[in-house]
């Protein structure tokens, strides 16, 4: 009989029952109250090894329960002695119903956590969303003794998918010792509820109110559905439901959260670790500042914050000026302006990737090209601007020959990100990009 969870943004269940594959010997047992779902567990490796996996399902509180949270499992894994160096991957997976999810405009976004103890069975962890029997999309995460990871993909309507967490293995003794807990997958992703690190801060300081919250999301929304009716958003491009969460800092400040790619930044770890700008003295109380390659606009909030004066963020994509501006709502910053182009040694136009979200990178499709303008820094210069924070996915050279006068006459503080393995697809070296300076 299907278990129907409490939270209708969260799994559609069935089960309980486990599939595995014939090189893993399994055990389950279940304990207490729990809500066991549906799941699979694959083996794969290349050294034809067996691995035993001791399945136990773990009581869930009432009130974890009435919050949203379906599942929280354990592996007992051992016999890892077999296992090669490296290629031995046990899959989770975990079927949901696409259908019961799907929304034309926005991605399903996926969560899991994992804890590990005992031996040292994993060289890594991954979450991955899979289509129609195969993985479509699969996010690497560094292992702690929590690890946390979120993202979101746009399945196809009325398809199979799942949610799948690929747990790299390599060769052991012992028991390692590998708790699942935190399981989501749906529209309405709360890190509050889900991510265990920003849950934590919820327990102890109380969860965070937003005044305008709500307004600002329901503005993203409407914006995002415009957005999406003209253009093709997918991938860790694609609009999500957006969230706000707090950034732990100094200052501390709210963010909107609107795409996949930003959960990546922004919803996975509380603190926005950028104190040394404000520490530093790299951004000073009533500056001005030029932010190329602001992206969702976690930076260009932080400088309306400490500078009180002018922001311009600079940026290609519409996903990430629909958060930009949304960034600068939440923080009461007037003087924050989003600016959707590219920046560049002189004045043009460009068809650009929505989905590589990378100046010299196209899908080869129609529907994922967005024009853009490119605009010198030049242009700015009646902004006479104190600092220039460069961030632009290997066209550091152009911007920077594009800025020649501006930097002769207003001498800015430059804060420049060199992606060397960029660079050269815009034909420069390094050596190009000091000598622009």
């Amino acid at each position: 009989m299907p278990i129907q969870s409490p939270d209708p943004d969260v799994f559609f269940l069935s089960g309980p029952a486990v599939t595995s594959t014939a090189n893993i010997d399994l055990t389950v047992s279940a304990g207490g109250d729990s809500h066991p779902v549906l799941l699979g567990l694959r083996l794969v490796t290349p050294d034809a090894a067996r691995l035993r996996v001791g399945l136990e399902w773990l009581p869930i509180s009432r009130a974890r329960r009435e919050g949203g949270d379906t599942v929280d499992l354990c592996l007992r894994l051992s016999g890892g002695q077999g296992l090669g160096a490296a290629g031995s991957v046990l899959a989770v997976d975990f079927p949901i119903t696409s259908d019961a999810h799907a929304d034309p405009d926005f991605a399903t976004i996926g969560a899991a956590s994992v804890q590990v103890s005992g031996a040292v069975a994993l060289r890594g962890i991954e979450l991955g969303f899979a289509q129609d029997g195969a993985l479509a999309f699969a996010l690497p995460v560094a292992l702690r003794p929590v690890s946390h990871m979120a993202s979101a993909f746009r399945f196809k309507p009325n398809g199979q998918a799942g949610l799948t967490l690929l747990l790299h293995l390599q060769a052991f003794d012992g028991e390692a010792i590998i708790r699942i807990g935190r399981v989501f997958a749906g529209l309405d992703y709360d890190p509050y509820r889900f991510n265990p690190y920003f849950e934590r801060i919820a327990h102890h300081q109380g969860r965070p109110v937003f005044a305008n919250g709500e307004e600002v999301k329901a503005e993203f929304i409407q914006a995002a559905r415009a957005a999406s009716r003209t253009s093709r958003f997918g991938g860790m491009q694609a609009f999500i439901r957006p969230f706000i969460v707090q950034r732990m800092g100094d200052p501390p400040f709210p963010m909107l959260v609107g795409t996949p790619n930003s959960i990546s930044w922004y919803a996975i770890e509380p603190t926005h670790g950028i104190e040394e700008y404000h520490r530093d003295g790299i951004i000073r109380p009533g500056e001005r500042v030029l932010d190329c390659g602001a992206h969702a606009g976690q930076m260009s909030a932080l400088f309306g914050l400490v500078g009180g004066s002018d922001v311009v963020a600079i940026d290609p994509f519409p996903q990430n000026t629909l958060q930009i501006e949304a960034q600068a709502r939440l923080n009461n910053l007037p003087g924050l302006k989003a600016l959707r182009a590219g920046v560049g040694e002189a004045s043009a136009k460009l068809s650009l990737s929505i989905l590589g979200q990378e100046t010299s990178a196209s899908t080869g499709l129609v529907d994922d090209l967005i024009d853009v303008d490119i605009v010198p820094l030049d242009d700015f210069i009646s902004m006479r601007p104190d600092m220039i924070k460069l961030d632009v996915e290997g066209a550091e050279v152009g911007a920077l020959r594009g800025a020649q006068r501006l930097l002769r006459e207003c001498c800015p503080r430059l804060f420049c990100e060199l992606h060397t393995q960029m660079i050269g697809n815009f034909g420069h070296t390094p050596a190009d990009f000091f000598a622009a300076i």
